[in-house]
């Protein structure tokens, strides 16, 4: 599959090389994904195809003038996932190259022709934020202001944010009260975007205050938004506590009961289903 999705990713990048100033959008989005990247598969002729075949290709896209920033994105957020199980120094100093050089990239706003996903220049700086801490050069605390930072001035980027913190929660296990309490303030700041897609990334990633300080806090935030939600929202619920292990559950026993039990016919189906 890898091999199919590249090639797919080859043929729009040689495209949108041939046509500067012109990013098409495409129906069908295709993506990798970052199982690939694991200690277990990362060997063999999987490993030689994604340094022989990938990674040419992703350094050639976010070097690019003519790509957009979107499908930048993508491929330093793959990248960095590629950082953590590379161990020879060589090629991951190559990555860490391709990424800083991404940032000096001349970008312009390209005429969009059909279905895309706009990003700017800022979504780019907070991938190569998440991707820094990743690879050591900044500390996840200084990551931490700088989005906070970024939301503050562009909430409009609140999304690619939590997008980013969804990988640096899940490599950054222990959390010290620090980044816990910048964790709570982004948490608080975002759940207040008048954006559904963002309360929803944000009800997920605010599993990272289970056994903190905050849990007691953010579990009466999540219970009370339980009277109000729209549908789409039951999603991010149900998300939030699959993500969590079975065992622990129980601290959503209120809010499961009240999905199970919700006006809305639909959302009882979905608790139903799979709570």
């Amino acid at each position: 599959a890898i091999k199919s999705i590249t090639n797919v990713y080859k043929e729009r990048h040689e495209k949108r090389e041939k046509n500067p100033g012109v990013y098409s959008g495409y129906m069908t989005d295709y993506n990798i994904g970052t199982n690939i990247f694991t200690a277990s598969l990362y060997v063999g002729k999987l490993k030689e195809f994604i340094l022989e075949e990938y990674l040419p290709l992703a350094q050639s896209i976010i070097l690019s003038e003519n790509e957009d920033i979107f499908e930048k994105n993508r491929h330093i957020k793959l990248l960095t996932y590629l950082l953590m199980v590379e161990k020879d120094e060589t090629i991951k100093r190559s990555i860490i190259d391709s990424i800083h050089k991404a940032k000096e990239i001349k970008y312009f706003e390209p005429h969009y022709i059909g279905e895309i996903k706009f990003r700017n220049k800022m979504d780019l700086d907070i991938n190569v934020v998440m991707f820094d801490v990743i690879a050591g050069i900044i500390k996840y605390e200084d990551a931490l202001c700088i989005y906070l930072e970024d939301a503050i001035k562009s909430p409009n980027n609140i999304g690619e944010i939590l997008d980013c913190l969804s990988t640096l929660n899940e490599f950054c296990v222990n959390k010290n009260d620090d980044i816990l309490d910048k964790l709570f303030i982004i948490f608080i700041f975002s759940y207040e975007i008048n954006d559904l897609d963002v309360r929803i990334d944000t009800i997920i990633m605010s599993n990272v205050f289970v056994g903190s300080k905050y849990e007691e806090r953010v579990l009466e935030i999540l219970e009370k938004r339980l009277e109000n939600m729209v549908f789409e929202e039951c999603k991010g619920y149900i998300q939030l506590i699959m993500n969590i292990d079975k065992d622990k559950r129980n601290i959503y026993s209120t809010i499961i009961e009240k999905l199970k039990n919700n006006k809305n016919y639909y959302v009882k189906y979905m608790a139903s289903k799979y709570l």
